[in-house]
């Protein structure tokens, strides 16, 4: 019974879950870099590629 309600649940999720691939077009958004200044993304749209690097500082287990 657990492993039929696992797997209705699972492809339930999967089937309602949209995901964004490489390639496709998103709306603008907003990142704010190390030294406090807002970039939004549209700005870079005649590049041909961005790249973010995410970073975390310390431990957060």
């Amino acid at each position: 019974m657990k492993k039929a309600l696992y797997i209705l649940t699972t492809t339930f999720i999967t089937s309602t879950t949209s995901a964004v691939f490489a390639g496709d077009r998103i709306g603008d958004f907003a990142l704010i870099d190390n030294q406090g200044t807002q970039h939004h993304m549209a700005w870079y749209d005649d590049q041909n590629a961005v790249v973010i690097l995410p970073q975390a500082n310390g431990a957060t287990d």
